[in-house]
This record gives C-alpha cells, structure tokens and sequence, in this order.
C-alpha cells in the first residue's frame, strides 16, 4: 500500500493534514467468504502513523471521510469512525484508498447526501447546493465552467478565448437569489467593440440537481422558470443572458473527483426567456 506522491510506508509522522491524498493499495477480498464489510483501521494506522491514524478516526464524519475504489471500478464511502466500508458482490480486491476533508462546504454537504442513505427528501436542499457549487465554482479535477462557457460563446457569437480568463463565476444561491452569475472581470472586445464592461452581469445561472437520475430535461425545464423569473429582479435588469443547467451527479464519485454524466446546459436570450 503506498500514496500517490511519496509519503512514507511506515515510522510515518506526518500530520494527517499532509496525508490528505489518495493511496493507490491491493487489499485482497477473498472470494467465498460472503464479506459485506471490511475494516481498515490497522491498515490506515500502518500507513498514515499511529497519531495521524487515531485524529482521522476522531475526526470521520466531522472532518474526514473515507472513499475505496475496487477492481470493477465501484466506489464506497465510509464517514464513521470505525473506518468500515461496505463491500458491494462481485469484488476482489481494493485498488486505491481516499482521504477527503470534509471541512469545506461543498465536501460537507456531499457527505450528509451520502449518510442520509438514498432518501432525497431529506437531502433536496444539500442536493441542489452541492450540484451548484460544484458545477458554478468546480470542485477538484470535475470542473464545467468551460462547458458553460462554450455555450455561451455559442450563443452570444463571442469567441470562446474572449471568455476564457476574463469573467467570474460567482455562487449566489439561497432564497429568492440566482443560482449564480458570470460576471466580466474585463472589458470583452470583439472585433474592436466592447460588448461586455467589466463589472458587468452577462448571465445569470440557474440550476436543478438530482443524485436519483431524474430527466435532465425535466432538471432544465424547472431552471428555466427560475431564469424568468429572477430576471426581473432589480439586480438584472440589464442582463442579456440567462443559463439553464440540469444537473444528475454521484456523491462518492464527485468526492472521488471523477466526471460522471456531464450537465445539460442551455443559453438562452433574455427575448427568448421573456417571450
């Protein structure tokens, strides 16, 4: 078992602060046995150091949680401090371990969708949250912002390197605000006219999230009557663009931060929307 970069196997003392990685492993899981679970505390313990080994089981749920990737490619998750992972039919080993900090608000927030155990009612605000700071801000190596950008250079005629490194996503979200805005940290020019000021709003984002596997097309049909609707706030008055977005993900895959099914995105002109 050794991390991906060079920590040290054993004798390791390290803070668990700098152990916050992902350990690529071989942890046999023997055929036969009817194994539902498996335990990895000696195994972290030995391979973190004992004091770092002891803060992670201190601090899972709260501040750590655990990813394991297997053979087949299935992903478990694990926040609870006796560091067991369930282990799904048809495995044999495991392939890499993940530490994740889950201090951070986007993390936090995949890990309750994870705990509440398949039940979206009791996760539909942090579902919704957790799919817009992840497709509006990115979240590790999963990242739409070029996406969006590339339907909006779409849409608007403005070429996609006039965008790139010249606006601002910003998250907004909660009661009766947009979802997000992308904002023009520059004068856009193009062919020698300034379309864009800097400061200036050129579309808000509105989103719906699903972790079930709902239509997209249904998530963006319900984000689309959020757009005409927070168009008219006084804040956007003079907003040309609106972005629609649909968005189904997996929790533990996002943590694992791996691209899954990419959004549906749709750029829409203020005309079209007010139509």
């Amino acid at each position: 078992m050794y991390p991906e970069g060079n920590a040290e196997y054993s004798f390791n003392l390290k803070p668990l602060s700098e152990q916050i990685c992902r350990y690529a492993c071989e942890i046999s899981l023997r055929e036969g046995e009817g194994r539902s679970s498996i335990g990895l505390k000696e195994e972290l313990r030995r391979l973190l150091g004992y004091d770092a080994g002891v803060e992670l089981e201190e601090g899972m749920g709260s501040r750590y949680g655990i990813i394991v990737s297997f053979d087949n490619g299935r992903k478990a998750y694990t926040g609870t401090n006796r560091l067991v992972i369930t282990v799904p039919e048809g495995v044999s080993k495991i392939e890499w371990i993940k530490i994740v900090s889950i201090k951070e608000r986007a993390p936090s927030l995949l890990h309750e969708i994870i705990e509440a155990g398949g039940d979206p009612k009791k996760v539909s605000h942090q579902t919704g949250e957790a799919g817009e700071r992840i497709v509006i801000l990115g979240y590790g190596e999963v990242n739409y912002q070029k996406d969006i950008l590339a339907a909006l250079s779409e849409k608007t005629g403005i070429p996609l390197n006039e965008l790139e490194d010249k606006v601002a996503f910003n998250h907004r979200g909660g009661g009766g605000m947009v979802d997000g805005e992308i904002k023009a940290d520059e004068d856009i020019v193009v062919a020698g006219k300034v379309v864009f000021k800097k400061g200036e709003i050129i579309a808000i984002i509105e989103m719906e999230s699903t972790v079930t596997g709902r239509s997209l097309e249904d998530l963006c049909d319900g984000a689309i009557k959020d757009l005409r609707s927070h168009l008219q706030l006084d804040n956007y008055k003079n907003t040309r663009y609106g972005v629609a977005i649909g968005f189904s993900y997996d929790p533990v895959q996002v943590l694992a931060e791996e691209p899954g099914t990419p959004p549906l995105i749709r750029v829409y002109t203020r005309g079209e929307l007010e139509g």
